[in-house]
C-alpha cells in the first residue's frame, strides 16, 4: 500500500498527481493535519472517482475528526490510525 502524507499545502492537483504516479493499486491518504483539500466531500469524491476509474482503492489515515467524517460521506475506507513519519 502505497502512503501519501498530505499537508496543509498539497492541492487537490498534487494529490491526484500523486494517484496517478503510484504504482499500488491501493493507496493510504494520511492527514496529520489539516490538509484543504481533503476538507471538501467534492474534493474527496474526484480522488476516489479518480484513483477508481485508474483501478486503485484509496484509504484515509487521520486524526482529525472533520476529515473522517467527510471521508466516510465520500465513501471512502478508513485505514488504521496514522504513522508517524
Amino acid at each position: 500500500m502505497n502512503k501519501i502524507y498530505l499537508t496543509e499545502d498539497d492541492s487537490i492537483n498534487i494529490i491526484a498527481d500523486k494517484i496517478r504516479k503510484s504504482a499500488d493499486s491501493e493507496i493510504n491518504f494520511i492527514a496529520f493535519s489539516r490538509a484543504s483539500a481533503v476538507l471538501s466531500v467534492i474534493n474527496l469524491k474526484l480522488l476516489k472517482q479518480l484513483a477508481e476509474s485508474l483501478g486503485k482503492t484509496l484509504f484515509v489515515s487521520t486524526n482529525d475528526d472533520a476529515v473522517k467524517m467527510l471521508a466516510e460521506k465520500a465513501e471512502i475506507k478508513k485505514s488504521d490510525k496514522p504513522e508517524k513519519k
